[in-house]
């Protein structure tokens, strides 16, 4: 396959023949197995080819346009990506939206119908004019006038600007304007001759009919696929100047013709010239062919160019290119490719800028499609802080209006003043008890209270047996043994639901404090030493923390880091997903983005969502619920920003991993709660098995979240190593992730 400069190459063939996959190979996104491709006398994929990259105008088969763009917005992200300036992009744009007869450029891609999608795709192909255009099906759903002004503008292209053009399509009979044709059936090239050739050589009045009638002899024929050579010449190659180059030798291919024309490059257009020795057009036996029309069309339009001498401008000042189908057409500079400069630091630094002007394309680019959904992006700004308002009131809090059953028997037989009542020690016990803590529901009979209990109308049964007053007076004043029968009632028995953990403790903890502070009182008020009532261990004030701490603290670390890691991971666990179904990656990947600036792109939309994030995250915890925090608060803060740029790198990780956007979900989830459990949120790390416990220290969040903990309970800073680990772990862990994500990437791609 030779395409030579300035022609419009037409690659013809039924879908799934191979004519997307051979421009792949000639985008460099694909590798041939066998044989090479040389464009513009390089190799592409390269050092120094451009390929992938500007040198190249390619238009996909599929839409591969973002749909919450404009059509200017869209256009101008590929100027972007091609590095040009604003003022030609947008003199580009205007251009091209009136040529291509599309509705407002304002105009929203998803709001367009598919014909004008089809058109604004050609669009962003041709908006920095390249020296090579590659167009899968580019008229696929254009209505015939359309698709007639754009196959004249093409051909103004390839004789003015002598720009390169491979069309693939499998409407056959569109080609025959093309200057050369190569016919595809079965991932093989029957033949490459000009239209006419192929429609003479074969006696068939049409193109169809001389595919039709390869296609038969293809497959009767008993050759095999061998391996070829594709080519896109160049005027500039050396030793190409004045050259006749000829297609390729009847016996180079099975099936190929000798050649009876020649394409010439000598000059500054490529023309074609009929060989002496065939019938000239007007011994053709049928009526003029499109081609024909075509060039009769361009003589009476070269016609209204010599009346515009007279006038060599456009209107408004811009050189006069052409005139396709009665319009004026501007000339436009043609896309100059950066050399690659001499020296090793010249050529690094030349690179580093163009990929900083890729990467920024794509930042502005995702940026732009955040704001698109304010709903979405104000969600996903305060559901961190959400998260955290749920934890803070629902998380660690004393339990309260607990029913507990109550049988007093001290006060069923007692007939007497009010006054002896409230003197029974029974009546002071139960008043100590926290009503809010607890509900009170007296019963009549220990068995009436226990069944409450096995009911579930109430959490414990309290039974106090008669004469309690006078045998707990008796165990106290007694020093020497004691009966069986007074110690049994003497004590407050009580029957617990332990059904409920949390609940069994809590009520545990509720009633031996209430008992231990009737204790203190019933001894100060019988003059005796109120040590007797407390245990024999004394708690002196803690080294660190505060006596009485509450669950929510413990939690709180855990937490924290959690949030900050479950959103960014949710942030980011979709995102290259949706670029690849979109279809706008593989036509970034082509104009020469690498997996390396796309990691980078996301990566830096991504942190300024999560700046916010953690900055709301943080004044809820610690501002509106005064957390405490007894460490210096920039660790505090530095910790959870690392914390949350780690779950964007496995997001990103997971999104490169997978094709669809269930498959990321069900992976982002799936790890959350195994690294939830064995981070040490919900229970220490210490009651876990040895092993169990090791393998939890290698986990991105385990010792980040003992970390925080020593900061904010124990007032460290990172100069002590416990704390230094949980930062380094983060860090080392972010980066295994992002090295990750390009890797797999890459190599999905």
């Amino acid at each position: 396959m030779k395409v030579p400069e300035g022609a419009i190459y037409a690659l013809l063939g039924p879908s799934g023949c191979g004519k997307t996959t051979l421009c792949n190979c000639i985008t460099g996104r694909n590798r041939p197995t066998s044989g090479k491709v040389k464009v513009f006398n390089t190799t592409p994929g390269t050092s120094g080819s451009n390929i992938p990259g500007p040198i190249i105008g390619y238009m996909p088969q599929e839409i591969s346009l973002f749909p919450d763009f404009s059509i200017e917005e869209t256009l101008l992200f590929f100027s972007k990506l091609y590095r040009l300036d604003t003022s030609r992009a947008r003199d580009r744009v205007d251009f091209l939206v009136d040529f291509l007869e599309l509705p407002d450029k304002k105009r929203m891609v998803a709001n367009l119908s598919g014909g004008q999608q089809r058109r604004v795709s050609l669009a962003a192909a041709l908006i920095h004019s390249p020296p090579l255009l590659i167009l899968d099906e580019p008229t696929v759903g254009v209505d015939p006038v359309l698709r007639q002004v754009i196959w004249d503008y093409l051909v103004l292209l390839s004789t003015k600007e002598q720009l390169s053009i491979i069309i693939t399509t499998h409407y056959i009979e569109e080609a025959r304007a093309a200057n050369v044709c190569g016919l595809m059936r079965q991932g093989k090239l029957l033949v490459e001759e000009s239209p006419d050739f192929l429609m003479e050589k074969f006696k068939c009045p049409t193109l169809e009919a001389v595919f039709l009638q390869l296609s038969r002899a293809s497959d009767g024929s008993n050759s095999s696929l061998q391996a070829s050579d594709i080519i896109v010449q160049s005027n500039k190659d050396p030793g190409e100047d004045k050259k006749l180059v000829k297609p390729k030798a009847p016996n180079a291919r099975a099936n190929s013709l000798a050649p009876l024309q020649e394409l010439s490059t000598e000059g500054s257009e490529n023309s074609i010239s009929a060989n002496p020795s065939h019938p000239q057009n007007g011994e053709h036996h049928r009526a003029p062919t499109i081609k024909q029309i075509a060039q009769d069309k361009q003589a009476l339009e070269n016609k209204i160019n010599q009346q515009l001498a007279d006038r060599p401008k456009m209107p408004n000042g811009d050189s006069i290119q052409g005139v396709v189908n009665g319009r004026l057409v501007p000339k436009f500079e043609k896309f100059e490719v950066e050399r690659k400069p001499p020296g090793k630091f010249a050529a690094f630094k030349q690179e580093t800028f163009q990929s900083c002007g890729r990467i920024g394309a794509l930042t502005s680019k995702n940026f732009a499609r955040l704001m698109r959904n304010l709903p979405v992006l104000m969600f996903q700004f305060l559901l961190p802080s959400v998260e955290v308002i749920l934890f803070c009131l629902c998380i660690g809090q004393e339990p309260f209006n607990l029913p507990v059953s109550v049988f007093n028997e001290e006060l069923m037989n007692l007939n007497t003043s009010e006054l002896t009542v409230s003197s029974r020690f029974s009546t002071q016990f139960l008043a100590r008890i926290s009503n809010r803590s607890v509900i009170q529901m007296p019963y009549n009979s220990q068995a009436e209270a226990l069944e409450s209990v096995r009911q579930g109308k109430s959490w414990a049964a309290m039974v106090i047996h008669d004469n309690f007053t006078e045998n707990l007076k008796l165990r106290l004043l007694t020093n020497g043994d004691i009966e069986p029968d007074v110690l049994d009632s003497s004590s407050v028995h009580l029957h617990l639901d332990m059904s409920n953990y949390l609940i069994g403790l809590q009520l545990q903890r509720l009633l031996l404090q209430a008992f231990q502070s009737f204790a203190v009182d019933a001894l100060a008020e019988n003059n005796m030493s109120t040590a007797i009532a407390q245990l024999p261990v004394q708690l002196e004030e803690p080294v660190y923390g505060v006596r009485d701490p509450t669950f929510t603290e413990f939690m709180a670390p855990g937490v924290l880091l959690s949030i900050a890691f479950l959103a960014a991971v949710a942030l980011t666990a979709i995102a290259l997903v949706q670029e690849r179904k979109e279809g706008s990656l593989e036509r970034s990947l082509v104009a020469g983005v690498s997996s390396t600036e796309f990691i980078i792109s996301h990566v830096f939309t991504q942190l300024l969502v999560l700046h916010v994030q953690i900055f709301l995250l943080l004044i809820f915890t610690f501002l509106v619920f005064e957390i405490p925090s007894r460490g210096p608060f920039f660790w505090v803060t530095l910790l959870t920003l690392l914390q949350s740029s780690c779950g964007m790198a496995f997001g990103l990780m997971i999104s490169a991993m997978t094709k669809e956007e269930t498959s990321a979900t069900m992976l982002a989830l799936g790890s959350f709660y195994p690294n939830l459990l064995l981070s040490g949120t919900v229970w220490p790390t210490q009651a876990m098995p040895d092993a169990m416990r090791y393998f939890a220290y290698c986990l991105p969040q385990t010792l980040p979240i003992e970390s925080l903990r020593y900061i904010l309970s124990r007032g460290w800073d990172i100069t002590h190593p416990e704390v230094a680990t949980g930062f380094a772990v983060t860090i080392a862990w972010t980066s295994f992730f992002l090295i990750a994500a390009v890797v797999i990437f890459k190599a999905k791609i």
